[in-house]
């Protein structure tokens, strides 16, 4: 029944250690009932967004609210990074267990679908004001760059325009990255690798597995990394 019901779920000892979680949970989470086992509800492996993208404190999380508060929290959405660095977008309830020795309960429910049919709502609204607007080159560019931080829920970025007098491409506007990250990325000849990858105008995905083979990439802490050509 437990592996059974349409819902991630979750249990905590009185202490907020995780002891038990449901198939739906590890599929929502990208982690092994065993691997969440290992973690507790405010642990520091968690990386968890508002929904304004912003990083979530560890005492907004809904299972650490029921647990201090000794109240159910229902329908928190927040966005949890899964260990192969995707997205997942849920609403977040919890509620305390009065058993001893038990802590809260929490149950997950996906709702990326939704939040990334907003998103794209939201950025054709802003794309289409930012057609009409008279702002500089410079300031249009960062615009575009936070709304597409938005559509992939990623926290850094940058935008690459190609020069055809110099064929190279040119980092124009970033966002979260290092300075001797982006001194190392800031071009690319169009006949490198990197060019290559974006001027064959398909999208590309990264994984954790991807980025960990390149020093540069992990040296930045890198998880996942999207190519969005437009």
């Amino acid at each position: 029944l437990f592996d059974s019901f349409p819902l991630g779920v979750a249990v905590s000892d009185a202490t907020g250690k995780i002891i038990e979680a449901n198939a739906m949970a590890e599929q929502l989470l990208g982690l092994s009932a065993a691997e969440q086992s290992q973690r507790a509800i405010d642990g520091t492996e968690w990386r968890v967004i508002r929904p304004d993208g912003s990083l979530m404190p560890v005492d907004e999380y809904a299972s650490v609210r029921a647990l201090r508060e000794q109240c159910v929290i229902e329908n928190a959405e927040m966005g949890v990074m899964t260990p192969s660095g995707d997205m997942t977008w849920l609403n977040v309830s919890a509620a305390p267990l009065p058993l001893a020795g038990y802590g809260v309960v929490i149950t997950y429910r996906d709702i990326s679908m939704r939040r990334r049919a907003e998103a794209l709502v939201e950025t054709q609204r802003d794309l289409a004001r930012l057609t009409a607007s008279a702002l500089s080159s410079d300031a249009v560019w960062m615009r575009c760059l936070e709304l597409a931080r938005r559509v992939t829920a990623m926290d850094c970025g940058g935008i690459y325009l190609f020069d055809a007098n110099q064929q190279m491409l040119q980092l124009v506007v970033h966002h979260g990255l290092t300075s001797p990250f982006v001194a190392a990325i800031d071009r690319y000849p169009v006949e490198s690798p990197n060019a290559q990858l974006i001027l064959t105008g398909a999208a590309a995905y990264l994984n954790a597995d991807d980025l960990q083979a390149v020093e540069l990439y992990r040296k930045e802490g890198l998880s996942c990394a999207v190519v969005m050509p437009i």
